[in-house]
């Protein structure tokens, strides 16, 4: 990636927090350069990027997501509270109330 750069300059790749309607986040990338002079150019968004997609009626099992949410660092006292809201089966909705709770 940075042989593309030109003398100078250095490429990066920046993720960032989205938050849209529904209050729903994600992560999302934008790619860009540094120059020479320390000035940031954020490219344009790819034509391959595509929406995230909340399947709200999915289930989730409290063991698996919990194991999830170690694996990612993400576990913790609000995290705890969650789980606790929730049965060993749950779905999006549920998750979502179960935040909104804590």
């Amino acid at each position: 990636m940075q042989d593309e750069a030109d003398v100078g300059s250095a490429r990066f790749v920046m993720s960032l927090r989205a938050t849209g309607e529904g209050h729903f986040s994600s992560a999302v990338f934008r790619r860009g350069v540094i120059d020479h002079d320390n000035r940031i150019r954020i490219e344009p968004v790819s034509h391959q990027s595509r929406r995230l997609q909340v399947v709200e009626n999915r289930e989730f099992e409290k063991p698996t997501f919990q194991t999830r949410l170690i694996e990612i660092g993400a576990i913790g006292t609000f995290a705890d509270e969650v789980l606790h809201h929730l049965g060993n089966a749950f779905n999006f909705v549920e998750l979502k109330l179960a935040i909104d709770a804590v």
